[in-house]
């Protein structure tokens, strides 16, 4: 009797040491966040947002994110102070079994002239609005005439849609794009003014176009070798 005592005191005072072993260990957490900025994406660093906390966290395998993305975090020792990475996107479980790679226009874009950076363009345009019907909402002049040496035009918006609870199956919007100005001379071509209007609708966009409840970042390019 007294042997199965001490047996019953052993056994309690090693649960007691495992207990306070396991007490002091750490273990890295995942939490669900949303991508909030892209501005050093290029350094695969990304802003995300999770149960209102704002941090940065690291893409791990290279992997290109959006705004509005919905990530996986993981918290090394769960220390918001450690460097966080985001394991991947969430899916849902219609497309969780299926491989899939995505990536917008510019991310094999390099940009050698940034046509809005000195005057700071920002605006709006509300598609079906009477009063702004074929208005010029953005333009830029080469005013010396300088040649601008790129044969691409890479163009960036972001889009929401206010369809509510339309569900709307079929349908196009977007913008309307002119290009004029003079072609490239050539040894049996003398240089004249040229035009050519281009169209960047949602049939050019990723996502539900028709369900863009927060502004949405889409990109198109069009070819301007002719310029």
């Amino acid at each position: 009797m007294a042997g199965q005592d001490y047996a019953a005191v052993i056994l309690d005072a090693v649960n007691t040491l495992v207990d306070g072993k396991l007490k002091n260990l750490t273990y890295d957490t995942t939490v669900e966040a949303t991508i909030t900025s892209v501005k050093r994406k290029a350094e695969g660093i990304y802003t995300v947002s999770a149960t209102g906390v704002n941090f940065e966290a690291y893409s791990n395998d290279g992997s290109t994110y959006y705004t509005n993305d919905s990530v996986y975090v993981t918290i090394p020792n769960g220390d918001y102070n450690n460097q966080k990475f985001i394991v991947g996107r969430k899916t849902d479980e219609l497309v969780a079994n299926k491989t899939f790679k995505f990536k917008l226009p510019f991310d094999d874009f390099i940009g050698l002239q940034f046509l809005n950076k000195d005057i700071g363009f920002t605006g709006e345009y509300r598609a079906n609005d009477i009063t702004s019907q074929d208005q010029l909402i953005w333009a830029y002049y080469n005013e010396n005439n300088s040649t601008i040496g790129c044969s691409k035009l890479g163009i960036e918006a972001n889009f929401q849609t206010l369809l509510g609870n339309y569900h709307p199956l079929r349908g196009k919007y977007g913008f309307k794009i002119l290009i004029s100005g003079l072609s490239k001379t050539t040894d049996v071509t003398a240089s004249q003014k040229i035009s050519t209007i281009g169209y960047f609708t949602n049939d050019d966009m990723y996502g539900n176009t028709y369900a863009f409840y927060s502004p949405y970042v889409q990109q198109k390019i069009f070819d301007v070798s002719a310029f």
